[in-house]
């Protein structure tokens, strides 16, 4: 872990891995080799220990039974490395590894180091197991598990990259500034975040299991001002992640319907709902991705 250099998130005074900061109760315990922990102070954690702990059970949960589909999950992280293009040689860090799709995507070539980060201890031990399993020893990997807010970060890395993580976290500001001072000058920080999402299926009204799901939606305006306050310019958008039957709000209410039902007996959308992603990146069926609105929004940004 030499390549890391870490400091007091709140202080911004270097902080070896396994010290307590000086000034205040933020520490960065050393689990073992090329894994570590960091945490906030003691005081005033109510709120982020109850968050803790219900991404605890829900990656127990999700390890056991996936809760998207794999095939699902496996698209968009393919859609997402193909766009970013090759990390090989480069200093990586993914923030909210999950099931592991888009670590195992960055393993198959050779990155210079990859840093596996998730709020949740169990997706980290997830990610030392898929990178024993890749064979890859050439690659220098190392984990952490804490809550990107308070990431120890500083200029450590050519790319960041946060799929599904940033309508999550509590304080957005929080993680920006520490996704960007993380980053090298020049370094890249790529995120994919839900696009224009309804939020009322994230209400423990409409049966959601967890206390904190989807916070927050995107589109692209909104979240360029909102990395351009960190210091990380904008370079492109991408729309991914469509999905039968979710049309764009261009297309008339009335063709919905009748749209639907014709793309299903055409077999446009393919046995699953998840095949229509996969078949609508080609020509010609990119076209059809014109009529749906998009559930996931990509954007790559620099840092300045």
């Amino acid at each position: 872990m030499s390549s890391l250099k870490t400091e007091c998130p709140f202080h911004k005074s270097s902080l070896e891995i396994g010290s307590h900061c000086n000034d205040c109760d933020y520490y960065i315990q050393n689990n073992s080799e090329n894994s570590f922990k960091f945490n906030k102070t003691e005081e005033d954690r109510n709120i982020y220990k109850s968050y803790e702990n219900a991404y605890g059970q829900l990656s127990e949960d999700d390890l056991k039974n996936a809760i998207y589909s794999e095939e699902y999950q496996f698209d968009l992280a393919f859609e997402t490395h193909n766009t970013l293009g090759s990390v090989c040689g480069l200093d990586v860090a993914e923030l909210g590894v999950g099931r592991g799709f888009l670590q195992k995507s960055f393993l198959s070539e050779t990155p210079k180091s990859l840093h596996a980060l998730d709020i949740a201890e169990e997706y980290v031990r997830n990610a030392s197991r898929i990178f024993n399993d890749s064979d890859n020893g050439s690659v220098k990997f190392s984990t952490s598990v804490g809550n990107v807010e308070f990431m120890p970060f500083v200029e450590s890395f050519d790319l960041v990259v946060a799929t599904d993580i940033l309508e999550h976290v509590l304080n957005l500001g929080n993680a920006l500034v520490r996704i960007s001072r993380s980053l090298k000058i020049g370094g890249r920080f790529v995120c994919r975040v839900p696009y224009k999402e309804k939020l009322g299926q994230y209400s423990v009204y409409n049966n959601q299991r967890y206390e904190f799901a989807h916070l927050r939606f995107f589109d692209e305006r909104l979240l360029q001002l909102q990395l351009e306050e960190v210091g990380l310019k904008t370079i492109s958008f991408r729309r991914n992640g469509f999905q039968p039957g979710r049309f764009n709000q261009a297309v008339p209410s009335f063709l919905r319907k009748n749209l639907a039902k014709a793309f299903s007996l055409f077999r446009v959308y393919g046995a699953n709902w998840y095949d229509f992603n996969r078949k609508s990146r080609s020509f010609p069926m990119k076209f059809f991705r014109l009529l749906h609105q998009p559930m996931e929004l990509l954007i790559i940004s620099k840092k300045v």
